[in-house]
């Protein structure tokens, strides 16, 4: 083989693609008894062929799945509602492009963005090509939790990715959108070859792998945030974080005169450099001590209520239903799962 042949295989994911139809034709075949297609010329092997129904197979952390819906490798296709997951998702395009239907938002996403999204994302994608090759990297949400325990990440603030926010992942900000830099193409392709070779050990690669995609990402976060700071005035920090830490009693009225304001000019300077109204901020911290009392404490709803800023539970509960979907109740039953 020719020095330009090996490094075309060894950056290609043509292999892995192969393998991934074998283990989603398989799937299809073992599940539903479906004929595959005549052009679907398949050797299944056992080998590769183990996915059950929540995506991951035996003692597995981490997992691949390859994106068929409404792709030209599809035997069956489906409109996909909006829907979540119980698990961490990565999703990198090795070609073409998807559109993703988020809550409040439309990606459209192509081979230059890596989508991350944490459980809480709501999303529905559907690619733009027939022969877009989408991928899906998956991460346990108990895994998670875990691997990032780990003492020797404490220091660089990856213990909490994803789970409280270094970052910028919650409930209210359940996806980031990063730039797939090669480095981080190189990891991800990786990643994808090691899972469905399945060689011995795999799992264990593939957390070592993903802990330093983590640290790209973060020092991606970084750098594009210290690029940032000299874009705007450092009282709007100072400001931020006065609502956010008062943000069950605060008014603009308050925070105007704490920085020195009129209530219009604030109003006006807080959209300027936030790109959201004062109101909707407020909300927003409102709702991310919510979650955090819902899922870190044991105080009931009508205390929450108050401590958050509200008067009335019943305006609570429905403001809350229509920010995450499911009630306080709810939301605090699934979080302890």
């Amino acid at each position: 083989m020719e020095k330009e042949e090996l490094l075309e295989s060894f950056f290609s994911l043509e292999g892995a693609i192969q393998l991934a139809l074998n283990t989603y034709y398989q799937f299809l075949s073992n599940r539903k008894g479906k004929k595959l297609p005549p052009n679907k010329n398949i050797e299944y092997s056992s080998e590769h062929s183990e996915m059950n129904f929540d995506a991951f197979a035996k003692n597995e952390n981490v997992a691949v799945f390859f994106h068929t819906n409404h792709t030209k490798y599809a035997i069956e296709t489906s409109d996909v509602p909006l829907h979540n997951h119980d698990f961490y998702e990565i999703n990198y395009i090795y070609r073409g492009s998807v559109t993703n239907q988020l809550n409040d938002q439309t990606i459209h996403q192509d081979i230059k963005k890596i989508l991350l999204m944490n459980p809480y994302a709501y999303h529905s994608p559907r690619v733009d090509t027939p022969d877009t090759i989408l991928f899906n990297i998956l991460i346990r949400k108990n895994f998670t939790a875990e691997i990032l325990s780990d003492l020797s990440y404490q220091d660089s603030n990856l213990m909490n990715l994803f789970l409280s926010g270094s970052l910028g992942m919650s409930p209210i900000q359940p996806y980031l959108v990063f730039d797939n830099t090669p480095r981080i193409n190189f990891l991800l392709q990786e990643m994808i070859r090691e899972f469905y070779n399945k060689k011995p050990y795999y799992q264990q690669i593939l957390y070592s792998k993903l802990m330093e995609l983590w640290s790209m990402f973060a020092r991606q976060k970084e750098e594009k945030n210290a690029a940032k700071k000299g874009q705007y005035p450092s009282d709007i920090n100072e400001i931020l974080n006065y609502i956010q830490h008062h943000c069950g009693s605060v008014s603009l009225e308050e925070i105007s005169k704490k920085f020195g304001f009129s209530v219009s000019h604030l109003s006006r300077y807080i959209n300027k450099y936030t790109g959201y109204k004062f109101n909707e901020i407020l909300h927003q911290f409102k709702m991310q001590n919510a979650v955090n009392y819902l899922t870190h404490s044991n105080l009931t709803i009508p205390e929450i209520t108050e401590i958050v800023g509200y008067s009335d539970v019943s305006y609570f509960r429905k403001v809350f239903k229509k920010e995450f979907g499911i009630s306080p109740n709810a939301y605090r039953n699934q979080s302890k799962q």
